[in-house]
């Protein structure tokens, strides 16, 4: 059983989301990285040992450099951090538990109405200028 650690940053040469992660036996006891690599999902490409950009670090980096185009054929206007992590979520061995899907429906639900009214209020704003 291993214990994940993923942290989620701004990839400064791309500007989007990028992922590091690394894990340890449940124990605290390191792993190789080719043992870690090893617990990844057969369709994790582009993974590589980073330093981590602010606790420098290494851990695992999964590379960023198509999510740009990725995230640009998606409607991610709304919830780009979302977007992302429903499309690189996978390759990263991570998803949305199935039972929790409909808390999930519910949460982008109140976030999209939460969108409609803050544009609807700044609409209105606009009018009172």
């Amino acid at each position: 059983m291993l214990e994940w650690e993923f942290h989620v940053v701004l990839d400064p040469t791309y500007e989007v989301p990028a992922a590091y992660a690394r894990a340890c036996r449940v124990d605290g006891s390191a792993l190789s990285v080719e043992d870690v690599l090893l617990e990844l999902p057969p369709t994790s490409t582009g993974v590589s040992l980073e330093d981590h950009p602010v606790l420098n670090e290494p851990f695992l980096f999964f590379h960023a450099c198509s999510t740009h185009e990725l995230l640009d054929a998606l409607d991610h206007d709304q919830l780009p951090l979302l977007t992302w992590f429903l499309v690189a979520g996978p390759n990263m061995g991570l998803r949305i538990d199935p039972r929790q899907w409909p808390t999930f429906l519910k949460y982008l639900d109140d976030q999209r109405n939460a969108s409609e009214n803050l544009a609807s209020l700044a609409n209105k704003a606009r009018l009172w200028i």
